[in-house]
């Protein structure tokens, strides 16, 4: 696939994909955060098995959390390698 600067992967394209990878990423680790206080709190004030599949079930959602966060990763990282190329075929 080809790069232009209007065309499908145009360099206003590319940055948008680049910003909304970046907008998930923080908004994943705010729900990480989330998890983590919820973990802590429940520690510090909750006793018994409710207690413990309350933090288990926190704790199961790190994994698809952490997925999420890796697959914006390499959303970002290739727009920003289509936008080195595009940058650089600019140039000639």
């Amino acid at each position: 696939m080809s790069i232009s600067p209007t065309g499908p992967l145009s360099s206003g394209s590319l940055t948008s994909a680049a910003r909304k990878a970046v907008q998930a990423i923080k908004r994943i680790n705010h729900e990480v955060e989330g998890v983590a206080s919820n973990v802590a709190a429940g520690i510090s004030t909750k006793s018994g098995d409710s207690a413990v599949s309350d933090q288990i079930s926190q704790i199961a959602k790190i994994p698809a959390l952490t997925q999420q966060a890796q697959a914006n990763a390499k959303v970002f990282e290739t727009a920003n390698t289509l936008l080195n190329e595009l940058a650089s075929t600019r140039r000639f």
